[in-house]
């Protein structure tokens, strides 16, 4: 009989227990920084934040890997994502040979 002792609760659970994720904390972190607090704004705005910076980072990396593979290397180095960064910044995400 598994009693359930010992594990991990659902997500769900978790967020009833007043558990948050450590980006969400750092995203309010984040809009607090600018004189926001939690009831100036929606809470699906923490969530559309999030996922900004995951397509954005997601974007950046797959964009260093292009300009890794194309030095012909098979690892990614800091350059190249510093390059991807500014090369985002000033063209957005139109690589020659890469789909959008």
């Amino acid at each position: 009989m598994d009693s359930g002792v010992g594990r991990t609760p659902p997500p769900a659970a978790a967020a009833d227990a007043g558990d948050e994720p450590r980006d969400a904390r750092v995203v309010k972190e984040i809009l607090r920084s600018v004189g926001l607090e939690e009831g100036d704004y929606e809470p699906a705005v923490v969530h559309q934040f999030m996922r900004l910076a995951h397509r954005y980072t997601g974007d950046v990396l797959g964009d260093a890997l292009v300009y890794a593979d194309h030095a012909g290397r098979a690892s990614l180095q800091a350059d190249d994502v510093h390059l991807a960064i500014r090369s985002n910044a000033t063209f957005g995400h139109e690589l020659p040979g890469r789909e959008v």
